[in-house]
């Protein structure tokens, strides 16, 4: 998954001077990938990616789990399909391996939840930013930019554009929309620019381009566009639970609005493009809060975790 790997690359380029990492990658399918994991030989093996199959095959005392999300368990699936899922992506496994890390409080609290698993055997590590991300040359539009980015439902694209219905603004949104979206947003006259399988210098450009970061997802595991943005100087309105109210520190870094409610959201754009001492608020205490998430803060965080299982590698 692209995300993950993004967000693992980073740890790993950080690490690459004190550890010897080796990458070994799921073919999809869980017999095979069960006897091919079998051979490899490590100090620490890190599942970092969705493959949570892995800890089944691996010798448990020398193995960090990283759990992302259970949106997928939660929200999709139903059945047979639920519980095969359960127990091959996370009750196994998760009784299985020693260690287990996961990427919020938020994320930490369903697991525990779901899978009875103590919360003192979960320890949070939160996701690194990019470094790549920052502030580019000082500027607001005449015509505010709201930029959203991510597809599926949870993103809540169709809250946003009631909000902005009537509301003068350019709509930035980084997906792929379907038709019946295309035909709202003409109908709604509301002018956007749509954007997919941008590069990572690409996305930087689009970010501090922008004025506004819209992230009032319905569930998020973590929310890295959040941290994105404010290392680039850009306010975000997110959603006031879960993870999104977590990494910005209850709202102190962030806009926080009901994701449900449209006069919430439409509100919130008022107040960020119309009172600028709220705005340059907003935008100092996302840079203070980005630095949490730098990318040497959290890939020390995984070498005091490598370190404390005894070892002196990672795989």
């Amino acid at each position: 998954m692209f995300s993950i790997e993004t967000v693992f690359g980073l740890v790993k380029n950080r690490l690459s001077s004190i550890v010897t990492i080796s990458d070994f990658y799921a073919s999809g399918n869980v017999i095979a990938d069960g006897f091919r994991t079998v051979m490899l030989t490590a100090d620490v093996f890190h599942i970092t990616g969705h493959v949570h199959y892995f800890g089944l095959f691996l010798p448990g005392k020398k193995t960090v789990l990283t759990i992302h999300d259970v949106g997928h368990y939660e929200k999709t699936l139903k059945g047979i399909k639920k519980w095969i899922y359960k127990m091959l992506w996370f009750y196994l496994p998760l009784k299985r391996v020693q260690t287990i890390t996961t990427i919020s409080n938020f994320t930490k609290q369903r697991i525990c939840h779901h899978f009875n698993i103590a919360p003192e055997r979960v320890r949070v590590i939160y996701n690194p930013v990019d470094p790549q991300y920052r502030p580019g040359q000082p500027q607001r539009n005449s015509v505010p930019v709201i930029l959203q980015i991510g597809s599926g439902h949870n993103k809540n694209l169709d809250n946003l554009v009631e909000a902005v219905r009537g509301i003068e603004c350019k709509l930035v949104l980084v997906n792929r929309l379907n038709p019946s979206m295309l035909k709202r947003l003409t109908d709604y006259g509301i002018v956007y620019e749509q954007k997919f399988n941008l590069s990572k210098s690409e996305l930087l450009e689009t970010y501090q381009k922008s004025d506004i970061l819209f992230f009032a997802s319905t569930y998020e595991g973590f929310g890295l566009p959040i941290i994105e943005a404010q290392a680039c100087g850009i306010p975000v309105i997110t959603s006031n639970f879960g993870s999104m109210q977590e990494i910005t520190e209850n709202g102190q870094s962030a806009h926080l609005v009901d994701p449900t409610s449209v006069p919430e959201i439409t509100a919130g754009i008022h107040k960020i493009v119309n009172d600028d001492v709220y705005r340059l608020r907003l935008i100092e205490n996302g840079f203070v809060n980005s630095k949490r998430f730098s990318n040497d803060v959290i890939a020390m965080h995984y070498w005091e975790l490598y370190q404390s299982m005894g070892k002196t590698g990672a795989q």
